[in-house]
């Protein structure tokens, strides 16, 4: 028993020592605790408060972070989102607006560029992805840490004021018969 959790102790040392770090954007990421995102978002002048999702999200949990009140649609203005693995207090997924980092009024081409040649993320493929009878472009990538970032249009202008989501790679919940 000793030696099986000495052995898992190296997988999990050598993972750490090649410097797997998870995808940070404007000094945020998955591993961080809520107490730390809450401390960036003060940093940026943010105000945090309690949210629930609503619609699809209905249920989950997390903290909404904007300028001043409680954000209702903080792509608008400078915003932070974050929600919780239901039931716990591990972060899944956040949401970054385009004013935390400075890229409104870029081209969502034009965000990922940036991503990758600051070295954020190696890759971001091009896919397309129908929601309800529009066809909506993003860019996705994903991380050595199990997370995955996304670079998302504004619903409203599905081109400009594009926003980013960090979030753990979603997994396969079928069996592929290759």
């Amino acid at each position: 028993m000793i030696r099986n959790l000495s052995i898992i102790f190296l997988i999990a040392y050598n993972a750490n020592a090649f410097g797997e770090k998870p995808i940070t954007v404007a000094g945020l990421n998955l591993s961080m605790s809520a107490t730390d995102i809450i401390a960036v978002a003060k940093a940026k002048s943010l105000r945090c408060f309690p949210a629930r999702g609503s619609g699809k999200t209905t249920g989950e949990r997390g903290y909404s972070c904007c300028k001043s009140g409680i954000c209702t649609d903080f792509r608008k203005t400078s915003g932070i989102s974050f929600r919780f693995k239901t039931g716990t207090k591990t972060v899944k997924r956040i949401d970054i607006s385009c004013n935390v980092t400075n890229s409104c009024g870029l081209e969502i081409g034009e965000i990922a560029k940036i991503l990758v040649d600051k070295g954020i993320v190696d890759y971001l493929a091009y896919e397309v992805v129908p929601i309800i009878e529009v066809n909506l472009g993003r860019y996705r990538g994903k991380g050595p840490t199990g997370d995955e970032i996304t670079v998302n249009p504004n619903l409203k202008t599905s081109i400009l004021d594009g926003g980013i989501t960090l979030r753990f790679r979603r997994k396969l919940d079928r069996q592929t018969t290759f």
